[in-house]
Parts: C-alpha cells; structure tokens; sequence
C-alpha cells in the first residue's frame, strides 16, 4: 500500500531460503508473496528480483512465473539470477549444488531460454544444464523476463536472452558501462 501511495510501478520479493547475508531467520516464498500483493493492489506490477536457476528448475519456475502472470492479469516479472558467493550458505543449508560460476551462469541463460519456449507455448528441447521439457504449461503465461547480475557473462547473457536486466550496487558510470555491454550483446 506504502508503494502504491508513493506512485511506484511494481514491487519485487527476492527469493532467498534465510534472509541474505544470514544463515537463520524467517523469509516468505517470493511467489505466494508476490501472488498476494497481486490480488489486492491490481495497479503494482510485481516480481522476483531474483530467483535463482540453481535452486529452482526451469519446469517449475516457468509454471510459477506463469502462474503469477495468471493471478496478477499480465503484471508479473520474473527476475532470474545464477546466484554468486553469498548464495552458497543457502545452497548448502538445503543441500542444493553450488557449481562454479561459469556453470552457474551458463544453467541461468539456459533456464531463460527454456522458460522462453515454454511461455511461447513451446516445448525445450534440452541442454547441457536444462534437460527436454515438453510442457504445455498451463494456465499459459508470459512474464516480462529480467536477467539479474553484475559480472561480464551475466550482462552478455541478459543482452541475449532477456527483456531487461537488473543491476544493483553500482555507481552511475559502473551502471552505464553495464547498461552499454547489455545493448551491445542484444
């Protein structure tokens, strides 16, 4: 409500097992959150910012992306991440693997593209990090994609695969030289 009071366009849960930086504490599932900020204030775009392709499988993930575009009319954004250090105390707390980046990356732009093909109403026919999914996904949905990260291979992925990119701790010149490496992989 303090956001729609404020004019602000959507709202974002991270999707995090224990707050960030924290091995203990309560957090909410970013999904059931979102779902409900969805029902009552129908002018808030909502979203992941962001759910990481290492802790949930591009099936999965594409039926709860959908499945919040569905419930919120069309407003959802689904922000994916390949998770950096500090996501690994998460990853070993609920036993997930916590792979070297370069993989984690590589499983995060094939997560979208299979999440695009899926919403496309489309099967994936698999990869190296992403086996085949058939689908259908249903209900049908088709959720803005971010790409979220900071490194050169994140950027690159998000320029490829993605309908925006979310960036975070950066000054304004950092921030433009990474807007620019984006425009310049799309």
């Amino acid at each position: 409500a303090r956001a729609v009071a404020a004019g602000y366009h959507g709202v974002f849960a991270p999707d995090h097992l224990f707050p960030p930086g924290r091995t203990e504490g309560p957090t909410l599932d970013p999904f059931s959150v979102l779902s409900a900020v969805a029902a009552s204030h129908q002018e808030l775009h909502v979203g992941t910012l962001v759910t990481r392709a290492s802790i949930r499988h591009a099936g999965l993930l594409a039926k709860l992306g959908a499945s919040l575009d569905h419930l919120s009319r069309g407003r959802a954004i689904l922000g994916v991440g390949a998770g950096d250090a500090a996501s690994k105390a998460e990853h070993d707390a609920f036993g997930f693997p916590f792979r070297p980046a370069r993989e984690r990356v590589a499983a995060m732009e094939e997560t979208a593209l299979a999440l695009r093909a899926l919403f496309g109403g489309r099967p994936w026919p698999g990869g190296a990090h992403v086996p085949a999914i058939t689908g259908p996904l249903l209900p049908p949905g088709r959720p803005e994609l971010w790409i979220g990260g900071r490194s050169d291979a994140v950027l690159e992925a998000a320029g490829r695969t993605a309908d925006a990119w979310n960036g975070w701790s950066m000054d304004a010149g950092s921030f433009r030289a990474a807007a620019d490496a984006v425009r310049r992989a799309a």
